[in-house]
């Protein structure tokens, strides 16, 4: 993998009170205007080793094309897996509240995850078909799953990641909650997306 030093965010900001409950916002430079974002959502099979700096440089390099990107930390490790679908949902509402002050366009906002993560946005773009966590108040225009573990269910039974879905989520309770194990089942995009 290329690496380069990383820049720092244009904001911290926090989305919940936990220590996991903040994101990393780079903005583009140029004159301010409502701005497209993309919403990142990183990997690493939900351990808690794994953090948002693994999207630094995608981050980095939408803002020099223009976007606004909102780099979600979330809570991982053993048992974490709905802490995990409370942060990314509580972390993507938090755009509407201030989404005016960050010169963000709410209606051309983009979910993109890797890994686990792209579980999480493939979740979190369904949100107001299953709903299972409060009312979204944001609806993404686009959701983009980059190798997304999209079946807990399978993922747990197969053992992948060294059995990680297995540890960060009891399957049996996984199916409890609708939408969760298999989110490819309920999510989708509007049409027309453009930056």
């Amino acid at each position: 993998m290329l690496t380069r030093d990383s820049e720092p965010p244009d904001a911290v900001l926090r989305y919940a009170p936990h220590a996991d409950g903040v994101v990393d916002v780079y903005l583009p430079a140029g004159p301010s205007r409502p701005r497209p974002l993309v919403f990142l959502v990183h990997g690493g099979f939900w351990r808690a080793h794994w953090a948002l700096d693994l999207m630094d440089d995608l981050a980095i390099d939408l803002a020099a094309a223009g976007w606004a990107s909102w780099n979600i930390e979330y809570r991982r490790g053993a048992g974490s897996w709905h802490h995990a679908l409370d942060d990314v949902a509580a972390a993507v509402d938090h755009l509407a509240v201030i989404a005016g002050e960050r010169d963000l366009a709410i209606d051309r906002a983009a979910l993109v995850g890797h890994s686990a993560g792209g579980h999480l946005v493939l979740w979190a773009g369904g949100r107001r078909i299953h709903g299972p966590v409060g009312a979204a108040t944001v609806d993404p225009a686009l959701v983009v799953p980059l190798a997304p573990v999209a079946d807990l269910v399978d993922c747990a039974r197969r053992g992948l990641g060294d059995r990680a879905a297995r540890r960060s989520s009891a399957p049996s309770r996984v199916t409890n909650r609708r939408g969760t194990g298999w989110p490819t089942r309920c999510s989708g995009s509007r049409s027309g997306f453009r930056p």
